[in-house]
Order: structure tokens, then C-alpha cells, then sequence
């Protein structure tokens, strides 16, 4: 055999070996389980909520979405159904962490009510950003007559999230919640309920669950119970991402409240769409 034969039989030999090689190898690899981060602690998880809640209130706040809410009383005498349309919007005080949520209600099972523009404009432009947070209260509570009974004041999309804020968290107590077989991987669930003898909420203590992405800590979906143990109250929030907002928004709001005696039961949906901003300056400027 020639000198040059020899070298490329040797060569040719080499890469076989090689690809062999290199096959084993990835074959072994292929077999070998992909090692899973370690999954984020309680406290780890609450932090990055806690985080996330901070950003959420930042980019959610001074937006307007419009909200479509139906109320129906399925058990008690009385009956009754109500289709409410209402501007939906999340106020920051100036120079404070508090924020506040108002419903207002522009049509009522079809029929215009009152003004809505003239109603915001007091709200944001009349008086001084100080006074907004009693302007606010004042068309939250004149909503609230549309309501089909006494449902209290948890009818609001984002008090659940507000629960995961540090103040609030230190009156309640947290745990991991149980897996949720309906949601994907990387959804870990917090577990709450009030603790202490003062109500956060009106008479009864609230209790629930918040679903997370427990690698951002956005918050995905919430639930809140309160009333009776046995047959509680609830109110259930579905969000999804809005790319333009940099946020998961509330989409949907489902009700159910056990009222008892003639009062019965009375459901609720509310779907939430149309989301703006608009902008407001201490010097009363309102641009939507």
C-alpha cells in the first residue's frame, strides 16, 4: 500500500471512530434526564408577587377599561337581573402607595345614567389630586345602588391582588396551596386567610387562593371567599397578558353570593375590554 493510500484509510478510520464517538455521546445525553431548577420557596414566591403587584399597580393605574357586568338572582323570592355598563378604572393618590378602584356605572339594563364624562371630570379635574380619593369613594358608592341586593364591596376585580401587598399580607396567613391539576407547569398556587379579631372586609374574615407564574410572580388568577365556611361567598378573577399595557389585566370577574332568606343567591360576571389610558396631572389636566 502506498504512503498516501495509508494516510487517507487512516483518516477515513479516524472519522468513523469519531462519529461513533460523538453518537455514544449523544445518545447518552438523550437518556440522561434535563436537571429541573429547584422549584422557588414560599417566601421566594411572595417576594416576586409582592414585586410583581408593585409593577402591575404602576402600568394598570390611570387606565379605563369599559366593564360588562350582569347581575341574577338564582334563588329567593324577589328575582331580578340587572345588565350594568360602567367605566372601570384604577386611581393612584398622589404622594402615596394607596390606590383606589371605582366602578362607574353610565347604563343600567340599557338606559343611560347620568353623565359618565361629566362624572370623571369631576372626579379627576375638579379640586385638587388630594381630594380624589374622596371623589372616587362618592361615584363608587353611587354605583353600588345598581347593585340587586346588599352584596357588599368586594364586587371589585383587583382585591385580591391588592391581598398580596406587604401591609396586608401581615394579617393574613400564607401558605402553599395545592397543586391545581387544570394548569400547566411552572403555575404555583398561594393559599391565604385572615387571621387577627379585626376585619379587613366587613364582618366576615376572607380567605383564598392566588394562581402565579412562579418564575415572574405575575398573577394569572384570584379567588376570594368569605361568609359562611360551609357555603362561602366567592369571587373569582381571571387575567391575561396585554403586551401594550406590560401586564396581566383582569378579563373576567365571576360572582357568587349566598345571601339567605328571601334574598336567595345572587351571581355575577363581568368582562372587562376597550382598556385605555389616560393621563391626569396635579395641575388637573385630564387627556383620554
Amino acid at each position: 500500500m502506498k504512503a498516501a493510500d495509508a494516510a487517507v484509510e487512516l483518516f477515513a478510520r479516524v472519522v468513523v471512530l469519531a462519529g461513533v464517538t460523538v453518537a455514544g455521546a449523544a445518545g447518552i445525553l438523550a437518556q440522561s434526564p434535563v436537571p429541573r431548577p429547584p422549584a422557588a420557596t414560599l417566601e421566594e414566591l411572595l417576594s416576586r408577587v409582592s414585586a410583581y403587584v408593585h409593577v402591575f399597580v404602576d402600568r394598570f393605574s390611570n387606565v379605563v377599561a369599559t366593564e360588562q357586568y350582569v347581575q341574577e338572582r338564582v334563588r329567593g323570592i324577589r328575582g331580578g337581573k340587572h345588565a350594568l355598563t360602567s367605566d372601570y378604572l384604577l386611581i393612584t393618590l398622589p404622594g402615596s402607595a394607596d390606590w383606589i378602584e371605582c366602578r362607574d356605572v353610565y347604563e343600567a339594563d340599557g338606559k343611560q345614567v347620568g353623565d359618565r364624562q361629566t362624572r370623571l371630570l369631576k372626579l379627576l379635574r375638579d379640586g385638587s389630586p388630594n381630594d380624589w380619593s374622596a371623589r372616587a369613594s362618592a361615584v363608587a358608592r353611587e354605583s353600588t345602588r345598581y347593585n340587586l341586593d346588599d352584596i357588599g364591596t368586594l364586587n371589585r376585580p383587583l382585591v385580591t391582588l391588592a391581598l398580596m401587598q406587604a401591609p396586608y399580607r401581615a394579617r393574613l396567613e400564607v401558605t402553599e396551596g395545592k397543586a391545581d391539576p387544570a394548569t400547566g407547569p411552572g403555575i404555583g398556587i398561594i393559599a391565604f386567610r385572615e387571621i387577627g379579631a379585626a376585619r379587613m372586609f366587613e364582618k366576615s374574615p376572607v380567605w383564598g387562593r392566588v394562581w402565579v407564574n412562579t418564575s415572574s410572580g405575575v398573577i394569572l388568577k384570584t379567588e376570594l371567599s368569605f361568609g359562611n365556611p360551609r357555603t362561602p361567598s366567592q369571587v373569582v378573577t381571571t387575567f391575561k397578558e396585554d403586551p401594550s399595557l406590560g401586564v396581566a389585566v383582569p378579563i373576567e370577574m365571576t360572582e357568587l353570593y349566598h345571601l339567605g332568606g328571601l334574598s336567595g343567591d345572587i351571581t355575577g360576571n363581568a368582562t372587562y375590554g376597550a382598556f385605555r389610558r389616560f393621563g391626569v396631572t396635579s395641575t388637573e389636566h385630564f387627556d383620554e
